[in-house]
């Protein structure tokens, strides 16, 4: 009896992508140092170019139709190929780039081809930082210390997004080992109305001090 051949993955839909070019567009939001002024580096955020234009539709969309992959490739490709078209000073970085945790383990991901791509556009992965988000954890710790190492010895920065939003914080936190820890807003917010709040935050400032990794807060508006 002959065994059925393998089916080949569906191609990506035409909303998501045009032969070679993805339907993304990728915009850039600074992440400023409040005392001196100076940005230290932008966080790497996509819109769809339609029919779907906002991220959360997008991906979504994308979870639904079982394109998670496809969509997140189309995002990293469509980024590359604008720092690629900066000016010098700006393209140094570091970009920030969300990466969820299937993409991160998805060999696709983490063989040659995303160095590949960085090469032919002149990119390092010393510019760029992947953003390991605590919405959406690994339950495999040992994997996640795994892939932190893995990517961190090829020359990316590793950040935790979201610290404090998940409830498994603490551990994401150590086995990533990360350069940079993103506050989620909901610790940052009216921080100036609640000492708890400024307490918490000071120990997590010491904290991030103590291992070198730089302390980043979302939702600073006032």
């Amino acid at each position: 009896m002959s065994l059925p051949s393998p089916s080949k993955p569906a191609p990506p839909p035409p909303w998501l992508w045009n032969g070679d070019e993805p339907r993304v567009a990728t915009v850039f939001q600074p992440i400023v140092d409040l005392l001196s002024g100076e940005v230290l580096g932008h966080e790497v955020l996509s819109r769809g170019l339609g029919p779907v234009e906002s991220p959360n539709e997008l991906f979504n969309r994308a979870r639904v139709e079982g394109f998670t992959y496809e969509l997140e490739r189309a995002c990293w490709t469509a980024a590359v190929r604008r720092i690629a078209t900066l000016p010098e000073a700006q393209r140094r970085g570091p970009f920030f780039f969300n990466v969820s945790p299937d993409v991160l383990s998805d060999e696709r991901f983490g063989g040659a081809s995303t160095l590949e791509l960085l090469r032919q556009h002149g990119l390092s992965p010393q510019q760029l930082v992947l953003e390991i988000t605590e919405r959406s954890t690994f339950e495999d710790t040992e994997q996640l210390r795994m892939l932190a190492r893995r990517y961190a010895e090829q020359g990316f920065g590793i950040a935790l997004d979201d610290f404090g939003a998940g409830h498994s914080g603490l551990v994401t936190l150590v086995n990533s080992a990360p350069q940079f820890i993103k506050l989620d807003q909901a610790l940052v917010r009216d921080i100036h109305r609640h000492s708890y709040q400024q307490h918490l935050v000071k120990s997590l400032v010491a904290f991030a001090a103590s291992v070198n990794a730089t302390l980043i807060a979302e939702g600073v508006e006032t």
